[in-house]
This record gives structure tokens, C-alpha cells and sequence, in this order.
């Protein structure tokens, strides 16, 4: 259990973490009334391994949808046969309309990758883009996460997008 990200909605708490089942992490939660005693939600992981995220999977962060009455679940993940895939995590979107109940929206790849990820072919490069999280302003949001670099490290990069252009759409 790593990697905790928490949202608080009406007096709730929702703690998304990165549970790990002897092979990798899958995206799990568990609720509280309190912040101090938690309930593992019956139906972990939220969001598994599969499509390009086959090995690793963990929610960055979780925000309410600019277009719709749901959240989007901005989560990191990596597939089997990636180059450095316990850490060459990419990050994909996923909907939500209750904070317990995950679909994913980029089945087909990562949504946010580093400059330096073949989008087309799957990863063989350093494409590293994680721990996004979102600062949200009326009209825009600063997205802020840790990217690769060509020079094989990482630099912690800054975006500002407009989420009614920039993001993709509410698809329930």
C-alpha cells in the first residue's frame, strides 16, 4: 500500500492507493467518515491492470469534470513489457461518477507521455509522466508532474490547459 491520493466530497474521504498483489500495483480505494479510520471498498482494485497498463496502475490525482457530473481520474501506469516499467510510468484519464466506480477513458495509450515517448509504438523510450496534479482555477487548470528528459533524468514540468478544450470529454 503506497502512494496515497485523497479527495474530500461532502464530509467523505476517498483515499486512492497503489495496493500491490505480489506482481504489481493496481489502483485501489478506501472511504472514511473521519480520515482516521479507513474501510477497503469491496470491489478493489477500482482500476486493474490492462490495455497499454498492464503491469502498473495508480491514481495521480482525481478532480470534478469540467463538462459533466462526474470526476477525472488522472492515474499512472505502465505495461509489461515497457523499458523501466516499475517507474516509466506514463498517465492516462479515467471517469468517474461516484468516486467508487473507475471506467477508463484511454484504453488506447497514455493520455499525457514526456516528449520523448513513441506514442505509436508502445514504449521502448523513457516516457516518463507521473505524479500529475491539478491546481483548478475558473477557467484553466496548472497541471504540475515529474517528466523524462532526453538526458535520462527528470524534471518536474508545469502546463496550463483550458479543461473544456484541452481535456478529453465526459464520455458516460
Amino acid at each position: 500500500m503506497k502512494d496515497p491520493v485523497v479527495a474530500i466530497v461532502g464530509g467523505r474521504y476517498y483515499m486512492y492507493y497503489a495496493g500491490f498483489d505480489g506482481v504489481s500495483e493496481q489502483a485501489h480505494l478506501a472511504t472514511s467518515v473521519d480520515g482516521e479510520t479507513w474501510t477497503k471498498h469491496p470491489n478493489n482494485p477500482l482500476l486493474g491492470r490492462g490495455y497499454w497498463h498492464d503491469h502498473h496502475v495508480r491514481v495521480s490525482t482525481v478532480v470534478p469534470s469540467p463538462d459533466a457530473p462526474a470526476w477525472l481520474v488522472f492515474y499512472g501506469g505502465s505495461g509489461v513489457t515497457d523499458e523501466g516499467r516499475t517507474w516509466n510510468l506514463r498517465t492516462g484519464v479515467a471517469v468517474s461518477p461516484d468516486l467508487e466506480r473507475i471506467t477508463d477513458t484511454s484504453p488506447n495509450g497514455p493520455y499525457y507521455v514526456a516528449p520523448t515517448a513513441d506514442r505509436m509504438t508502445g514504449v521502448s523510450t523513457f516516457a516518463t509522466c507521473r505524479y500529475l496534479d491539478i491546481l483548478r482555477y475558473n477557467d484553466r487548470w496548472e497541471l504540475f508532474a515529474e517528466v523524462a528528459r532526453e538526458d535520462g533524468s527528470f524534471e518536474l514540468r508545469h502546463i496550463t490547459v483550458h479543461p473544456s478544450q484541452d481535456l478529453p470529454p465526459y464520455r458516460g
